[in-house]
């Protein structure tokens, strides 16, 4: 399969080998879904939203959300490659109680050269919350790091697939739902 560099929903380059991957490996399941055959080459932001949905739709038709993940290291101004990342799911009332959660680990796994997972984590049961912990500290080691780890907690509510990009450097991060 081929994959061609473009634009994404929001306008930037990135890639989008987390969704690409994810329709490679579930590939059955998203021409099960469907009637027409899956696209094999990707060129413009509209096919970008059609892979996304079509990931959408694999993980709904595995009974399974998805989640991959970006990290981009803002003070070095490049793709934040071997990054620890731990996923973990949450037991307990998120919304009533969120000091009170436990949480089991579900996976690990460590960013490549692009800043990304080589393929989306396929852990998540919806509904649920669930925590990324990134180990920023080993990443920046030996420079000094403000934040040791940086913990995103997020809720599933359906199959589907969910991007998490995460901008860091040693004093500050951020992050959002992508697409």
């Amino acid at each position: 399969m081929m994959i061609a560099r473009a634009l994404c929903t929001r306008g930037c380059r990135c890639r989008r080998r987390g969704v690409f991957a994810a329709m490679r490996s579930s590939s059955a399941a998203v021409a099960a879904a469907t009637t027409s055959p899956p696209a094999t080459t990707f060129s413009s932001s509209s096919s970008i939203a059609a892979a996304a949905a079509a990931a959408a739709a694999a993980a709904a038709a595995a009974g399974r959300a998805t989640v991959s993940v970006h990290v981009l290291d803002t003070a070095r101004g490049r793709p934040g490659a071997g990054v620890r990342i731990k996923l973990e799911r949450a037991h307990g009332d998120a919304t009533n109680a969120p000091d009170e959660l436990t949480f089991n680990e579900l996976a690990r796994a460590t960013t490549n050269d692009d800043g990304r997972l080589g393929t989306p984590l396929d852990a998540l049961e919806a509904p649920g919350t669930y925590r990324l912990t990134f180990f920023t500290q080993a990443y920046f080691s030996p420079a000094p790091c403000f934040y040791p780890l940086a913990r995103v907690l997020f809720t599933v509510n359906r199959d589907e697939h969910y991007h998490v990009p995460l901008l860091v450097s040693p004093y500050s991060y951020s992050t959002y739902r992508g697409s």
